[in-house]
This record gives C-alpha cells, structure tokens and sequence, in this order.
C-alpha cells in the first residue's frame, strides 16, 4: 500500500491526525532552522571576538560578519523550507521574525559579548538572507 497517495499537503484539507503530524513538521523545521542560525551565529562569535581572531579593523571584521550571516541564515532558511515541504515561505519568515526577535532583545539587555553594531549587521542580513533562503528552496522544487 502507498501511503503517499493520501498524504495532504493543505493544512485546512487534513484531517486530526495529519494536522498533528504537519504541525509538528512544522515546528521541527522551524527548531532546525534556528539551531542552525544561532550555532553557526555562535561559532563565529567565538571564534571571532571570543578567541580573539577577528581582525582590530572594524570593516574588514563588519565585511566579515556580512558575509558570513548572509550564508549561514541563507542556508538555515533553505534548510527550514526543506524540512517543512510546504509554505516554504511562511515558515522561512517565522524563523526571521523569531531569530530577529531574539536580536532585537539582545540588543536592548546588552548582555552578550559581541559588539552591539555586530547584532545589528546581523539583524540587518540575518532576516532577509533567511527569508531567501526559503525562496531558493521553493525555486528549486518548483523547477
């Protein structure tokens, strides 16, 4: 027997048990996805201003933070979408709204040990970047 023949794809047309099923894929990909940005996130962090590696040249360490956010919330957005199979989009955005979120707080308390202008390049590329992540993946199975 297939079981894929019956699966739905729409939220609304699911019956309890798929609704259940597509909710917790939904919060797993989104989990997933913020695992990937925070730990990507952190480990620049430590390498850069923990550890001391990061340049005493606050461009080429902001040219660096741009770069590296971009790819990283590009790939954790695309991983989202992937996992969640469906409004690849939507879900790329709740990732956005809640890393940001979380930046945005961090910000205001001032508690971590990355210079404030670092939280706010990475607020600046992280929501966007991500949201075009989940756009590449949609592009991608779309084709």
């Amino acid at each position: 027997m297939n079981d894929t023949v019956n699966q739905p794809t729409n939220f609304a047309n699911a019956g309890t048990a798929a609704k259940i099923k597509l909710g917790v894929l939904s919060t797993v990909a989104i989990v997933i996805g913020y695992v990937i940005l925070a730990g990507m996130n952190m480990a620049f962090v430590i390498y850069w201003f923990i550890n001391g590696n990061g340049s005493s040249n606050v461009l080429a360490t902001g040219i660096a933070a741009v770069l590296f956010t971009s790819v990283c919330a590009l790939f954790g957005g695309y991983i989202t979408a992937l996992i969640a199979r469906r409004t690849e989009v939507r879900h790329t955005v709740i990732l956005a709204v809640i890393m940001g979120t979380v930046i945005i707080f961090s910000l205001i308390a001032n508690v971590a040990v990355e210079p404030q202008w670092y939280k706010v390049i990475y607020l600046l590329t992280m929501v966007p970047a991500t949201i075009a992540g989940g756009r590449l993946r949609l592009i991608q199975k779309t084709r």
